[in-house]
């Protein structure tokens, strides 16, 4: 069975994840989904995808945002509506068992379905494998990394500049791979 990584990023300003989107009008809007599917016996992967998305509360995108993801705010111009990349997303994904080193870009997919109005039922068909235990068996502190360094810190090539949603997800598999050959996960 193909196996499904992905990765978002989305708005963010000085603090805010330190305040868990707290302040005024801080709402962690999708801005860019990437997202592969792969044979996880071979690491060949299938197919990529990534797409930029146009935030509907907070259009202008922050310095800070900005700095971190190297996403410019004509990119996000360009986008398309959080709605129609949601649905673009799922079809993508199709019936692969997604890997994820926990929920968080769950709940961001699900925030997201609020703010826009739309159906989130669907989250429920993407039923993720949680591989946080692995990457806890191998050491790996999953709140103190990011998506992007996974890689890295199983001594795996980078893949990529971190915060970049399709890098990121592309060293989210090498990692869950990495895993994968050493018996921590499986396809369940």
């Amino acid at each position: 069975m193909d196996v499904a990584f992905f990765d978002l990023e989305y708005t963010a300003w000085e603090g805010s994840k330190a305040r868990n989107w707290a302040g005024p009008g801080e709402h962690r809007e999708v801005i860019e989904i990437g997202a592969l599917i792969a044979d996880p016996a071979t690491r060949r992967i299938r197919a990529m995808m990534s797409l930029y998305v146009r935030p509907a509360i907070n259009p202008v995108l922050s310095d800070y945002i900005v700095g971190l993801t190297g996403i410019g705010q004509a990119r996000v111009d360009g986008g398309t509506s959080f709605g129609d990349t949601f649905e673009w997303l799922l079809d993508f994904l199709g019936e692969a068992q997604i890997w994820a080193p926990g929920l968080e870009d769950f709940d961001v997919l699900a925030e997201n379905c609020a703010l826009a109005g739309v159906d989130a039922s669907r989250l429920v068909q993407l039923a993720p494998l949680n591989t946080a235990p692995a990457f806890a068996a191998a050491g790996v502190d999953l709140a103190a990394t990011s998506t992007g360094a996974l890689a890295e810190m199983l001594g795996l090539p980078a893949q990529g500049p971190a915060h970049s949603a399709l890098a990121d997800a592309q060293s989210l598999a090498a990692a869950a791979f990495a895993l994968f050959e050493r018996g921590l996960v499986g396809a369940g």
